[in-house]
């Protein structure tokens, strides 16, 4: 039974792996009656201190986060507490790359009036263009590395760093996105990222580009699949810029219009690289302003060998920040 903590209660503590090495950035909440009271983050030695300066009554527990672990929760043990808590590893369960998940030959460029209405139903239940700026902020672990085509879906491949990030929300007017389309002529590269090209960052964190006037305009919608449950709309650039760099994918929606996963491709003037990407989403909440908000996305592109250069994000705990 837990037990019911004063507002001067303490509880300081580790987190480790079961090898014994301590584990830094892992979220740690103590909770009461449903409500988060208080939350902190371990520091590099996986230490962690909550200081009780909020005032509670009831049982107190405490919730362990950390990505690439198995989240621990637990009541609090006793009043001015120092624990040690293990946490095991849960590799991230990210789905199998398709690195031809958007084929050259997927366009149809033909405009379906029923995929167009889909489109702009879910684009009506995110937060609109032109309104106030959404600040957000969340915990994110990114992945970069190179690799086959094999090795891009091995969630343990890459150098990984996490931490929080924040955002503002924003949608690139489509007069801005016109002259700098979705993929830009590179001046050089630097190290497993040299390229011709430097492609946008789709969906990261603080861009809603598949719910923007933009991608409405510069592409046309067919209905690829409909059903109660499911629905997927291809999408495909109206006509070949010379300039600058296009993409072409498909939406999965689910039966509430909601935008499930998103898949695409980069098409661009020669040099014309196999280049791509693909996200996953949230559900929209008030509490973060309706936004599109990534839960994992992926890019790769082809460097040289046959092997790809690849980033793996992925995104939890998106809050909105309050002032």
């Amino acid at each position: 039974m837990a037990l019911v903590a004063p507002a001067t209660s303490q509880v300081q503590g580790t987190v480790i792996e079961p090898s014994g090495r301590p584990v830094s950035g892992v979220v740690v909440e103590a909770w009461v009656g449903g409500q988060t009271v208080e939350s902190v983050q371990t520091d590099e030695q996986g230490r962690f201190t909550i200081s009780g300066r909020a005032q509670v009554s009831g049982a107190v527990f405490l919730s362990f986060r950390g990505m690439g672990y198995r989240t621990r929760t637990m009541a609090l043990p006793s009043q001015d507490s120092r624990l040690q808590v293990v946490l095991e590893a849960a590799p991230l369960a990210l789905a199998p790359v398709i690195v031809s998940a958007a084929p050259r030959r997927l366009c149809p460029n033909v405009e379906n009036s029923r995929a167009r209405m889909l489109w702009e139903r879910m684009r009506s239940r995110y937060w609109p263009e032109h309104a106030d700026t959404v600040f957000i902020f969340g915990f994110h672990e990114v992945r970069r590395g190179t690799g086959t085509k094999q090795e891009l879906d091995q969630a343990e491949t890459g150098r990984s760093s996490r931490g929080w990030t924040t955002s503002a929300l924003v949608t690139a007017p489509p007069w801005a996105m016109a002259r700098s389309g979705y993929a830009t002529p590179a001046a050089g590269g630097a190290g497993e990222r040299t390229a011709f090209w430097n492609y946008r960052a789709l969906d990261f964190g603080q861009m809603q580009d598949f719910t923007g006037t933009y991608f409405g305009q510069a592409h046309t919608f067919a209905l690829l699949q409909a059903g109660p449950t499911e629905m997927m709309i291809s999408f495909c650039p109206r006509s070949r810029q010379p300039l600058v760099g296009q993409i072409e994918g498909v939406l999965r929606l689910s039966g509430d219009t909601i935008l499930a996963n998103a898949r695409w491709a980069f098409r661009t003037p020669r040099p014309d690289e196999d280049a791509g990407g693909e996200a996953s989403y949230y559900q929209p909440e008030s509490a973060t302003g309706r936004a599109l908000l990534a839960h994992q996305t992926r890019f790769w592109r082809k460097t040289t060998g046959g092997r790809y250069y690849f980033e793996r994000h992925e995104f939890v705990d998106w809050r909105r920040w309050s002032r």
